[in-house]
């Protein structure tokens, strides 16, 4: 039984990754349209160097992308993706330099505001909780 939970926990954790990605890299593709109206999945596709029904069928679905294929379709939206990670057990956040950026469990947060644009391509603003 516990081989099935573990098994189940990196098979989520894998499929939460994937849709992160397209989710993030869709919202950027929309974003990229309302500023440039002529900047489609062709578009895209040319620029990335990629295949424009495969790209099609990747964005409708949960792709199994290399950190290369990744890459290349951010550069073609002129995005720079950045990454960070939270420990499971104490909820702090950890950033790209492997320190601690802030903890989740904080009794006196600092709000920090950082526009977003989300999965409708609309630019929004995040508040979240940093410590000090």
């Amino acid at each position: 039984m516990m081989m099935t939970d573990k098994k189940f926990a990196r098979d989520y954790d894998r499929l939460m990754l994937r849709a992160a990605c397209v989710s993030l890299l869709f919202s950027g593709l929309q974003f990229r349209k309302k500023r440039e109206k002529t900047f489609g999945l062709s578009a895209l596709a040319r620029a990335a160097g990629k295949d424009k029904a495969t790209l099609s069928r990747d964005f409708s679905g949960s792709p199994n992308w290399r950190l290369d294929t990744i890459a290349d379709i951010a550069g073609a939206l002129n995005l720079e993706l950045r990454m960070s990670a939270v420990d499971r057990a104490t909820g702090v956040l950890i950033g790209n330099t492997g320190e601690a950026e802030a903890c989740y469990t904080h009794f006196e947060p600092i709000i920090r505001t950082t526009p977003l644009v989300g999965n409708s391509g609309k630019i929004t603003t995040i508040v979240e909780a940093a410590n000090a």
